[in-house]
């Protein structure tokens, strides 16, 4: 067996090395120092931004963004219709508007209603509310109802009420 050594072929190179390329052409050092820097420039403006929008607003930014999916709308339940023996109503419902002004409900008129809707405000609410057809002859028995006062408010059994609120205060109501 030979041993082969660097006299031969596989070591011997006919061709001149080349040069390898350098990234810095010192012809266009000064090109390429400027693409550098304005790329570092930018990167570090990048993670500048990212880091406030993130940390130090991103609280902001968490709340705008619930509070745009997230909307409570009180939706106000009609209180039931309230029969004689013969089936004919005594109490029942009819649509009614009113207006949160204060901490206080308003109830307005029909007209009212819509020059306000038509004026664009915001504070309105579709309620419904009690029509008693014979007037006060039942109301002994009937009964009324009222907005939840804060006493009511403060007991346990009012506890799903808000202010403005309308609660049966006697009677069947």
């Amino acid at each position: 067996m030979v041993k082969t050594g660097v006299a031969f072929g596989d070591f011997i190179f006919l061709e001149k090395p080349r040069k390898q390329k350098s990234y810095f052409n010192p012809k266009n050092s000064t090109r390429d120092f400027f693409l550098v820097l304005i790329s570092v420039v930018f990167f570090i403006l990048l993670i500048i931004k990212i880091f406030s929008l993130q940390i130090i607003e991103g609280s902001r930014y968490r709340s705008l963004s619930n509070s745009n999916r997230i909307r409570t709308v009180v939706i106000h339940a009609p209180r039931g219709v309230i029969f004689d023996r013969n089936n004919e109503p005594l109490v029942f419902n009819i649509p009614g508007f009113r207006k949160i002004e204060k901490g206080k409900a308003r109830l307005l008129s029909q007209n009212e209603a819509l020059s306000a809707i038509a004026n664009g405000e915001k504070d309105l609410d579709f309620d419904s509310l009690r029509k008693y057809p014979y007037g006060e002859i039942f109301a002994h028995v009937l009964g009324y109802i009222g907005e939840i006062s804060e006493d009511e408010l403060k007991d346990n059994r009012f506890s799903g009420y808000k202010g403005g609120d309308f609660v049966g205060k006697n009677g069947v109501e």
